[in-house]
């Protein structure tokens, strides 16, 4: 009725300041659907204990009228329920994600588990077609196949020189560069210390022989 008087009077629908305010109200109502599903069996419970409570003896006796809550009570107790929906609406999320971050690890042990199992197969039958006598004096085996390489061919890495243990990891090496370096340029350029407590004496003693001074012309 209100849609036709509007649009009867030539104006817009669309732009009116109702049309928001049941948008609203329609938000509301969606977001109270699992409460009212909640609620239904609890408030179904109350209406039979009353139903049960009214009898033909207490049909005459007045009934003490209870005071109807406020209207920001009333909203104050829907956002409550409201809120402890989207919790649970949260916790369920969480859960769920955390059931498929466990199967996500439990998948890749068992990748891990059955690519070590492939390895050992594979070295077990290499080692065994090693370790089984060759038919014929070229080389070759009783099949006809090829003969798998052992484990000094494989290790083999040709004519490499002599490499220092420090050069195998770049890092220590860089840190022991470093430390040498310092025990030089103390031994160039003196640190100059402050004199916090009286002057007793070198920490690592005077050396008489060596002289750092320079002579005057």
């Amino acid at each position: 009725w209100w849609v036709v008087v509007v649009g009867g009077s030539g104006g817009c629908v669309r732009d009116h300041p109702v049309v928001s305010r049941l948008l609203a109200y329609h938000s509301l109502l969606d977001r109270l659907s699992p409460l009212d599903e909640r609620l239904a069996p609890q408030l179904k419970a109350v209406l039979q204990a009353a139903a049960r409570n009214d009898g033909p003896r207490a049909s005459h006796q007045p009934r003490p009228r209870r005071p109807i809550p406020a209207a920001e009570e009333v909203e104050e107790v829907v956002e409550e329920e409201v809120e402890e929906v989207e919790e649970e609406v949260d916790a369920e999320k969480a859960l769920r994600f955390y059931d498929s971050v466990v199967q996500n690890l439990q998948q890749k042990r068992r990748d891990k588990q059955s690519k070590r199992m492939m390895m050992r197969r594979s070295v077990l039958t290499a080692s065994e077609e090693l370790k089984s006598p060759a038919g014929d004096g070229d080389g070759g085996d009783g099949d006809g196949g090829k003969r798998a390489i052992t484990h000094q061919i494989s290790r083999n890495r040709g004519l490499t020189a002599k490499r220092n243990k420090l050069d195998r990891n770049p890092r220590v090496k860089h840190r022991e560069k470093f430390r040498r370096a310092k025990i030089r340029r103390a031994g160039q350029v003196r640190v100059v210390r402050s004199e916090i407590v009286r002057y007793g004496g070198e920490f690592s003693g005077i050396r008489a022989g060596v002289k750092k001074s320079i002579k005057l012309k």
